[in-house]
C-alpha cells in the first residue's frame, strides 16, 4: 500500500539517484585524466644533473695586453682544452595521468669562456683574458611514458622549452683600446633554449626515483649579425655574442643523472 508520503518522496529519491550517477561519472571522468602517480602521489621533487664534456679549440681568439709603453701585446693562451660542463638542476613536477608528467625546471651553471673584442665609438677594443660567464635556466618539460612505462616508472620521452639568463663577469680594465682607452661592454644577455630527450627512471625505494636519460638541446640568442671572434661585435651585443659558443656548448647533448622525492 501507497502511502501519501511515499507518493511525495519518490520525485525527490528519483531525482537524487539521477544526481548521484552525474556526480559519480564526474568523478570517474576526472580520476582518470588526473590520475593518482606513484603510490598514490601526483607531485615530487626532482634533482638532475646535466653532464656533458669536449675540446675547446680557441685558436680564433686573439688577447692583448698593453705593455710598459702602452702597446698592445699579443698573450699567449692554450690553443684546445678539455671541458666538463655540469649544470646543477631542480624541478618540481606534476603527474598528469598514468602517461605524463610536466616539470618546473630551474637551472645554474657557470662556464670560463674565450671572449672576442669589439668596437666602441669607431675604436676596437682587445680582451687580455677570459671571462666567466653565470646563466640560470628556467623552463618547463614535458615526459611521455613509452610503451609499458607508467607515469613515472619506465621508459620516456622529454620536450622542453627554457629562458636562459646569463651574465659574464670581467676583470677591471680587461679591454684596451690601441689608443689606451679602457671600456667595459654589456655584460648582461639572456637566451631561449628547446631541448628533446629519453631515459628511464627506476623505483629505488616506495618514495625515490632515480633517472637515467640522454637529453639534446640548443641554446639560442638573439644577437645581431656579426662575428665576435673578427672582433665586429658592438659593445652593446657584445655579452650576446660571446655566449653562443658556451650556450652551444653546454645543451647541444648530456647525459643526465637525476633522483625524484616523492613527499
Amino acid at each position: 500500500m501507497t502511502t501519501t508520503i511515499s507518493k511525495l518522496q519518490y520525485p525527490f529519491y528519483k531525482n537524487l539517484s539521477k544526481w548521484v550517477m552525474v556526480f559519480s561519472f564526474i568523478l570517474t571522468s576526472i580520476s582518470s585524466v588526473f590520475a593518482q602517480g606513484y603510490i598514490g602521489k601526483r607531485f615530487a621533487i626532482g634533482f638532475e644533473l646535466p653532464l656533458n664534456m669536449g675540446i675547446i679549440s680557441q685558436q680564433n681568439f686573439t688577447y692583448k695586453s698593453p705593455d710598459e709603453y702602452g702597446d698592445l701585446q699579443t698573450v699567449p693562451m692554450d690553443i684546445e682544452k678539455w671541458y666538463l660542463n655540469a649544470r646543477p638542476s631542480i624541478n618540481l613536477e606534476l603527474i598528469l595521468n598514468r602517461k605524463s608528467s610536466i616539470q618546473a625546471i630551474y637551472r645554474y651553471f657557470t662556464d670560463v669562456i674565450d671572449v672576442g673584442g669589439f668596437q666602441h665609438q669607431q675604436e676596437q677594443y682587445y680582451s687580455n683574458s677570459k671571462s666567466r660567464m653565470n646563466s640560470q635556466g628556467y623552463g618547463l618539460k614535458y615526459r611521455h611514458w613509452r610503451r609499458d612505462g607508467l607515469s613515472p616508472l619506465g621508459k620516456y620521452l622529454s620536450f622542453g622549452v627554457e629562458y636562459i639568463t646569463s651574465n659574464v663577469t670581467v676583470q677591471d680594465r680587461q679591454f684596451h683600446s690601441k689608443y689606451g682607452h679602457t671600456y667595459t661592454p654589456d655584460t648582461k644577455t639572456s637566451h631561449f633554449g628547446g631541448s628533446f630527450g629519453f631515459g628511464t627512471q627506476y623505483s629505488l625505494s616506495p618514495k625515490t626515483v632515480f633517472n637515467f636519460g640522454v637529453e639534446v638541446g640548443i641554446g639560442y640568442n638573439l644577437a645581431n649579425s656579426g662575428d665576435s671572434q673578427s672582433g665586429q661585435a658592438l659593445a652593446e651585443e657584445w655579452a650576446k655574442k660571446n655566449s653562443k659558443t658556451s650556450l652551444s656548448r653546454a645543451y647541444i647533448i648530456n647525459v643526465i643523472l637525476g633522483i625524484s622525492l616523492f613527499p
